[in-house]
């Protein structure tokens, strides 16, 4: 160590700065050597379980094994927990709809005259279908068409019988008709709601014949039913073309009727407009008249397609040589008749649905 008695003030102070810059920097050359690189003590609470990876003398470092996570088990979780949710929502849904149908279907079937509408429209099917499956001619120079190589010849034949069998079943449905005639000679109900007088005119026509042909047609069905019992008393096919005049009838006035009706409820439609204008009423119960106004205007619309339908059919069945010498074809007969069946069904839904 030097003598600094003799030394300047200045010379001595630099000195002193030169001795402990050297001795800092020494000190910090020794805590630099047992301090250990941050790059080796550094970790996180990830890898503090991988400690045998790592070397302490400043060797590079292995990288721990990447650990899996339960990230893609907890989305599966959530997508089955909505695909749950979603069958249970569907399958709610559908009890709804069958439930709903199933209490329309009772209250539909309730009426023997919508079962017999049902029914018609099984009838003219089930003809439909006999026509359909009928072997065709047989052609020459091939096998024969699809009809003759792949059905059963029995079909065509069968269904043809549950047509026939069908129809006798409407006949004993059709005992439910006389009475409800009866009744609206008796009070009118044919005709009653409207007020042009031809109408009610007409509903008189239309109860009074009904009440005559149900009563013949039950004469035809006996004779039809039991024919060895009751030949020399009754002509089926007789009777049952002096009823078909009468049901003739019925569709002239239950057509007139309904061109009536539509008149009328074109004048009804008109009073609404005036008196949402004058204010007599409101907007909401004139949207719910004319609501009204309109559903039975296209009902009645269904009426005078089916009484078109129901026109050729009455006439080519009342004539007296009906069975033997038909003035139309099966084929344009029942045709018109599986049209009429099925605009029925549908005028009936619409009535309680629509």
């Amino acid at each position: 160590r030097k003598d600094m008695g003799n030394m300047p003030l200045d010379q001595v102070e630099e000195e002193h700065n030169n001795d402990s810059d050297s001795s800092t920097e020494q000190l910090g050359r020794s805590v630099e050597l047992k301090m250990p690189s941050p790059t080796l003590s550094a970790s996180s609470p990830e890898n503090e379980d991988d400690d045998e990876n790592k070397s302490v003398g400043g060797d590079e470092i292995t990288p721990p094994p990447l650990k899996p996570t339960d990230s893609w088990e907890d989305s599966n979780e959530d997508n089955e927990t909505s695909d749950g949710i979603n069958k249970n929502v569907v399958s709610s849904v559908l009890v709804r709809k069958v439930d709903s149908f199933l209490a329309f279907w009772n209250e539909w079937s309730a009426s023997s005259l919508r079962t017999d509408q049902g029914l018609k429209l099984l009838q003219w099917s089930f003809w439909a279908a006999s026509r359909v499956a009928a072997p065709g001619p047989p052609v020459p120079g091939h096998r024969g068409n699809f009809n003759r190589r792949y059905l059963n010849p029995e079909l065509s034949p069968a269904l043809r019988k549950m047509y026939f069998d069908l129809s006798l079943v409407r006949y004993c449905l059709r005992l439910y008709g006389l009475p409800s005639s009866i009744e609206a000679i008796r009070n009118g109900t044919w005709g009653a709601g409207w007020d042009d007088p031809r109408i009610h005119k007409l509903g008189k026509v239309m109860a009074w014949s009904m009440a005559l042909y149900y009563p013949l047609e039950h004469v035809a069905f006996t004779g039809w039913v039991v024919p060895k019992l009751s030949r020399q008393y009754v002509d089926a096919n007789r009777w049952s073309a002096i009823s078909c005049r009468f049901w003739v009838t019925y569709i002239a006035a239950d057509l007139a009727s309904s061109v009536l009706k539509l008149k009328e409820l074109k004048k009804r439609r008109e009073a609404v407009a005036r008196d949402v204008q004058t204010g007599v009423i409101l907007e909401d119960e004139a949207e719910r008249k004319r609501g009204d106004i309109a559903k039975q205007c296209k009902l009645l619309r269904l009426n005078i397609a089916r009484c078109s339908f129901f026109m050729l059919p009455a006439i080519n069945w009342s004539l007296p040589k009906w069975a033997t010498d038909p003035l139309l074809p099966e084929s344009v007969v029942n045709g018109l008749m599986l049209a009429e069946a099925g605009t029925c069904i549908y005028q009936s839904v619409y009535a309680m649905r629509g």
